[in-house]
């Protein structure tokens, strides 16, 4: 048997590390787990800090990116599959927007089917990625407000700089913040 875990470092939410690893360790070699999640930094806590239950117990496999091509094959045949078309491309744009992140990239492809008749159009990019983001509206809201102060003048310090030169004394200045706030706010951000 194989037992997956997605999104695993919701574990440090529900409180209950020391009682599941119990569990694990009692299943003997009859059971195997894969433990994945999105939040990188949670998972390394869980699985390499001493002061976690499952501290070393877990063989750790870094995945690659999927690479452009296998991404242009697959959007392209979900697409073809319901006749519909759109060019490597578009995909292309999808990949530069979405940075190759696998839920952003899909849930984009996803919009985008969902409002291409016959033909994706490169206006419909723009389109999907308006719905996307009216959508999801309240949800960044909700992840702003709770942001410190810091964080904020961070965030708005990445975006003005477009992550370039951030540690540069008049960058810092035009957002009030010091080398080791700055550095602070990223890794609370990260």
């Amino acid at each position: 048997i194989i037992i997956v875990f997605d999104e695993f470092q919701e574990i440090r939410r529900l409180g209950c590390e020391d009682k599941l690893r119990a569990g694990i360790q009692r299943h003997g070699n009859n059971v195997a787990y894969l433990f994945s999640g999105s939040k990188k930094s949670i998972l390394r806590r869980i699985f390499f800090d001493k002061a976690h239950a499952f501290y070393k117990s877990v063989k750790h496999i870094t995945l690659k990116p999927i690479n452009d091509q296998s991404w242009i094959d697959y959007i392209q045949k979900g697409f073809q599959k319901y006749q519909k078309q759109i060019n490597p491309d578009q995909i292309r744009k999808i990949l530069t927007i979405s940075r190759g992140f696998p839920y952003y990239t899909q849930q984009i492809a996803y919009e985008l089917f969902n409002i291409t008749p016959d033909v994706c159009q490169d206006s419909y990019i723009q389109l999907a990625l308006d719905l996307i983001l009216e959508r999801e509206e309240d949800l960044f809201l909700f992840e702003w407000e709770n942001l410190s102060s810091n964080q904020k003048r961070a965030v708005k310090l990445l975006i003005t700089s477009r992550g370039k030169n951030i540690y540069r004394k008049e960058i810092m200045e035009q957002f009030g913040l010091t080398n080791s706030t700055l550095k602070k706010a990223i890794e609370g951000l990260i």
